[in-house]
């Protein structure tokens, strides 16, 4: 009896306990590795001698060689988010006029933070999780590229997916390029690059990864200086432009296509839009040009559950209103209208009128800022 009494007591301290652990023991704090500076200029003059030196040599990027100016300022650029002198010219690229990080520096930059926990980075296939993907799962628009990130001090995580389905509506499956050769590696990079940039907007500061930005319209060289946005309570007189029945538009939540571009409405008249959202975040601005038809201005916003809206317009006053609100912690509300796409049954949201939303975050979405 007394060897029976010790084997239970040997089993019963060998399960594991019921209780959930805190959050913060879910994963331990990796170590981070220390960024050694090298040579780091103190002043502009050691700054413009190192770029130079360097602009002479076969070891930095092909597109920095015989550029000082532009190896000064790259290197700028990342002593200012965390990168030394060499990684900032390896990491850095410049994409449409906008820096940008490449995939592996901006994980780089992300997990040598202390704010950074875990992460975690996979495939779902039908519901399945995998690490890879074949061509037959290429073909399924429910494919998903997810990546998870844990941020110290924050219970959730933050979790973001792209799908064989929103490369599609967006134009990029197939596009030439990375996206044609190597698809799955392109979405995991979106996949990451969202969940990133909401997860640690403090340390990435705008920064985007040069993987998504290659996708993003170049931005035309217009006068895009923002206006003063108007508050909420002006927005209640605001005159903006009805639907036009023969407008046609791109899908929603997508890039325009080039042979399709919207058709938005400009004849002005009173009344306000038909729809609203509310506690939105304005994530991008564009000016595009399309092969066909028309140019016109897309404005990319975020969902307080994170889910994004694309609207397009051609009133400049509301398109440098929402570009005030680029990458800015403040929330809108969005006044528009829905317009069929040409031959299709996709619609486009048509924004007609933007302001401030001063209130909470609001579960239904829809406010009366504009009725």
């Amino acid at each position: 009896m007394a060897t029976d009494t010790k084997d239970a007591s040997v089993t019963a301290t060998a399960e594991p306990t019921a209780e959930p652990k805190p959050a913060e023991q879910l994963a331990p704090a990796p170590s981070r590795v220390p960024v050694r500076m090298g040579i780091a200029p103190q002043s502009v003059e050691e700054g413009w001698r190192l770029a130079t030196i360097l602009a002479e040599s076969e070891l930095v990027p092909k597109v920095y060689r015989k550029r000082p100016a532009d190896i000064l300022v790259a290197i700028q650029y990342g002593i200012e988010v965390g990168f030394a002198p060499m990684q900032a010219l390896q990491s850095i690229a410049v994409i449409n006029g906008r820096a940008s990080v490449w995939g592996d520096g901006f994980m780089a930059l992300l997990m040598s933070s202390p704010l950074y926990r875990d992460h975690d980075e996979y495939y779902e296939v039908k519901g399945e999780r995998r690490d890879g993907l074949t061509v037959d799962d290429l073909k399924a628009d429910d494919t998903t590229a997810v990546c998870t990130f844990w941020r110290q001090g924050k219970a959730m995580p933050v979790t973001r997916r792209f799908s064989i389905g929103q490369a599609k509506k967006s134009g990029l499956l197939g596009k030439e390029g990375p996206w044609a050769t190597y698809p799955d590696r392109m979405m995991a990079m979106r996949a990451r690059s969202w969940a990133g940039r909401d997860t640690f907007p403090d340390l990435l500061r705008g920064i985007r990864t040069a993987e998504e930005a290659l996708d993003t319209p170049e931005i035309d060289p217009i006068d895009v200086q923002p206006v003063q946005p108007r508050r909420a309570s002006e927005a209640a007189n605001h005159q903006t432009r009805p639907p036009s029945p023969q407008a046609e538009a791109v899908p929603e939540a997508s890039t325009p296509v080039a042979d399709q571009p919207p058709a938005v409405a400009t004849a002005p008249a009173a009344g306000p839009p038909q729809k609203e959202l509310r506690g939105l975040l304005v994530t991008h601005t564009a000016f595009v040009k399309p092969k066909a038809g028309e140019p016109y201005y897309e404005i990319t916003t975020q969902l307080p559950d994170g889910a994004p809206r694309i609207f397009v317009t051609r009133d400049e006053r509301v398109y440098k209103e929402a570009a005030s609100f680029e990458d800015s912690s403040h929330r809108i509300t969005a006044g528009y209208h829905t317009a069929p796409k040409a031959g299709d049954t996709d619609i486009a949201l048509v924004l007609d009128a933007i302001a401030i939303d001063e209130g909470p975050v609001p579960v239904t979405l829809t406010g009366e800022l504009f009725r």
